[in-house]
């Protein structure tokens, strides 16, 4: 009979320490290693498809699959209040890894803007890191008058202003003119457009002496000779258009990169964020995950979650000090 007591104390202690491991908070993954604990990793994409955020992401997705065989990484394109609406939902779903949200910056910083939609903040999330780096260009018609940027900075102290086009009144394209008229002394008149096709429109058509885009999205266009690219916003020459100088060589210290990122719940568990960043950064070692990012006009650059943290916060401080109504 004593027996029979003991072995069933020995049997039931362990189911004890099981239940009691489970109810302290806990692991919501259930002690199932990520991202095993997913069928199904879902990346929310704050924009529409076909564009640079959601064409970078889907590669990184296929990268995922092959470093975490047996899960599937699936782009869920959420777009919608300046890419608010896609970080809600991120920040609503489970904090079990399953949903994970791209991030570009500086897109995502509106949350520090007047009058934004957005309620969500960056103590609301955490980051696995940052994997790829697009520049801006300035770029003008291929028959514009202005052969060089020299040219276009030397027209605009001419007359005193230049005609800009922008895709967002607060967005990169903006952030950009803002610190070229304040470091040029150059006022511009900013014309605020509907995506990237009706930038390249009213370029064409006259409307606008010049235009900034992502090079990913204004590259076809150059190499086609419909534009000319004058300048890179960046701190150093793009690798895919190295003839281009930078705006800082060219005497306007003004430097606005577009950093895409993997971002989640800031409850999600730091097991989670590491696994991710771990393979962030394999990935970005991989000579073809580089080369196809270089096909797209981007550099791949790999940031841990606390490096990318700090470009987030730098971003910040500058978006917030810009005036934006001195785009007239």
């Amino acid at each position: 009979m004593k027996k029979s007591v003991i072995a069933l104390l020995f049997g039931v202690l362990p189911l004890l320490a099981a239940c009691g491991a489970q109810s302290d908070g806990g692991d919501p993954t259930g002690g199932v290693h990520y991202p095993d604990n997913c069928r199904t990793v879902q990346i929310i994409v704050t924009f529409s498809a076909g564009g640079a955020s959601d064409t970078n992401f889907r590669l990184l997705a296929e990268y995922f699959k092959d470093e975490f065989p047996g899960t599937d990484f699936q782009v869920v394109n959420v777009p919608g209040g300046g890419g608010a609406t896609g970080i809600n939902q991120l920040l609503n779903s489970p904090a079990d890894g399953c949903t994970i949200g791209h991030t570009s910056i500086p897109s995502h910083l509106a949350y520090l803007l007047p009058d934004s939609p957005a309620t969500y903040t960056k103590s609301d999330l955490q980051f696995a890191g940052g994997f790829g780096l697009e520049p801006q260009l300035l770029v003008v018609a291929a028959d514009s008058p202005y052969r060089t940027f020299q040219d276009l900075v030397d027209a605009g102290r001419t007359t005193g202003y230049l005609n800009a086009v922008a895709d967002s009144p607060t967005g990169t394209d903006a952030i950009i003119n803002v610190q070229f008229a304040d470091a040029s002394g150059i006022k511009l008149r900013q014309t605020v457009v509907d995506g990237s096709a009706e930038k390249v429109a009213a370029l064409l058509s006259g409307q606008v002496d010049f235009a900034n885009g992502a090079i990913g999205g204004v590259l076809p266009s150059v190499q086609s000779g419909q534009l000319r690219a004058l300048a890179v916003w960046s701190e150093e020459r793009a690798s895919t258009l190295p003839d281009v100088p930078t705006a800082t060589e060219l005497g306007i210290p003004t430097v606005v990169e577009v950093r895409f990122g993997v971002i989640m719940s800031n409850k999600v568990s730091a097991e989670v964020r590491q696994t991710l960043e771990t393979a962030l950064h394999d990935i970005t070692q991989k000579p073809d995950f580089i080369q196809t990012m270089a096909s797209y006009g981007n550099d791949t650059v790999f940031l841990t979650g606390s490096e990318f943290s700090v470009v987030w916060d730098e971003m910040g401080q500058t978006l917030t000090g810009l005036d934006f109504s001195s785009l007239g």
